[in-house]
């Protein structure tokens, strides 16, 4: 994951609102859960900082497992994780 992060140095969530912040962690776009083809699928990895992986996308998994949200606004840059983020950062 060392390469993907220098590949993609800015925080996608913080990207999409217009701030640039450095990527601190590669987030599982859709959680692994332990299955492995997730886990190694570069396209379910997103750039993220540390308040969009620790907060906005805590709480879009937690809309997810309660079917609230699809699979697709999981990414720091939806409408709802820029709505979570105008809200909780």
């Amino acid at each position: 994951m060392g390469r993907w992060k220098r590949e993609h140095p800015l925080c996608l969530g913080c990207k999409a609102v217009g701030r640039i912040t450095a990527t601190a962690v590669t987030d599982h776009t859709v959680p692994h859960k332990g299955d492995h083809a997730l886990l190694v699928d570069e396209a379910n990895w997103q750039p993220a900082c540390r308040p969009h992986h620790d907060i906005v996308k805590q709480r879009l998994e937690a809309l997810f497992k309660a079917g609230s949200i699809g699979r697709s606004d999981l990414r720091l840059d939806s409408a709802k994780a820029i709505e979570l983020t105008n809200e909780l950062l």
